[in-house]
């Protein structure tokens, strides 16, 4: 009996020291609370908004049912909806939702390292593929200064994203630069004739 038990905390310590694990200094990457809704104007004159959702934090299921699994994730991720607006305040005219909106992801078979993606989708726009980069060097990159409706951002990191092969580069909905403030999140995105600028940000 006193084997068996000495084997289960054995197993239990190899497993909780082996899984990815975020720390809280990770989770502040994360600018969203869950409860805001991101108002967008575009150069055209169009509006848009994106709701956000409450955050989810889970760890991944060990493959086939195996007790012990080295590959395993602790994700935390901001949920999101899109919705086109005739003005703003006013009723949607049409939405769509996504699950996956920012997320940070540790995964222990890669070295305990942190990363963090970005999933943008809006009115006729796509962040296609998504933007998935090492948490370590995002922080490093280089931030300039922009001024939108919604404020003047000191920390906004431009992200430009990969035109693999599969995807057509050309097409008018793709998302070409994403404007993102490493202190409060996604406060412009370009797109091939036109940009659009976060004008406000309520709560819910």
């Amino acid at each position: 009996m006193l084997k068996r038990s000495f084997f289960a905390i054995f197993f239990i310590i190899l497993w909780s020291c082996t899984r990815g694990k975020l720390s809280d200094e990770d989770l502040k990457w994360v600018p969203y609370k869950g409860k805001e809704s991101l108002y967008f104007k575009s150069s055209k004159g169009d509006y848009d908004s994106i709701e956000l959702f409450p955050p989810d934090r889970y760890y991944a299921e060990p493959a086939n049912n195996v007790p012990i699994n080295l590959d395993t994730y602790d994700i935390y991720e901001i949920g999101f909806s899109y919705s086109c607006l005739l003005q703003p305040d006013t009723l949607f005219s049409q939405s769509c939702s996504i699950n996956n909106f920012v997320s940070l992801q540790a995964q222990a078979e890669q070295y305990n390292e942190v990363w963090i993606e970005f999933n943008i989708k809006a009115k006729d726009a796509e962040l296609q593929p998504e933007f998935v980069i090492r948490l370590n060097e995002f922080k490093n990159l280089p931030t300039v200064q922009l001024k939108t409706p919604c404020g003047t951002f000191s920390d906004v990191v431009i992200i430009v994203p990969e035109k693999l092969e599969a995807y057509d580069s050309n097409k008018h909905n793709y998302i070409t630069k994403v404007y993102w403030s490493k202190s409060k999140g996604l406060v412009r995105y370009d797109k091939k004739d036109c940009f659009w600028e976060l004008e406000k940000i309520g709560t819910k």
